[in-house]
């Protein structure tokens, strides 16, 4: 947040310099150009600090709701039954008794 301010306030001055140096304009016109982008930075930074408090009030809504959830029951939850999962097929097990097995009858002389 600071960074962004810090790096448009350089970015402005330079915008001015370029424009009184390079262009040659008269002060008035180079204060006029770079107050559109002075202003975007500020709404920016109003965003940003927006943003912030926003976040922090939002968590504490609800931490209290936890609180107040936390107050009205007393009593505990059925547990769930533990079991292991059951486990995975392999790949070689499934093709090789999806063939249906082969007898080769050997010839007599």
């Amino acid at each position: 947040m600071a960074g962004v301010f810090i790096l448009g306030m350089v970015a402005i001055t330079l915008l001015m310099g370029m424009m009184k140096s390079v262009l040659g304009l008269p002060a008035d016109r180079v204060l006029g150009f770079t107050l559109l982008p002075f202003l975007v930075l500020l709404l920016l930074e109003g965003v940003f600090l927006r943003l912030l408090l926003r976040g922090k009030r939002h968590v504490a809504d609800k931490q209290h709701a936890m609180r107040s959830k936390e107050q009205v029951t007393n009593e505990l939850d059925a547990a769930q039954a533990r079991s292991l999962p059951a486990p995975m097929a392999s790949v070689t097990e499934h093709t090789t008794r999806s063939f249906a097995p082969i007898h080769n009858e050997q010839k007599s002389k």
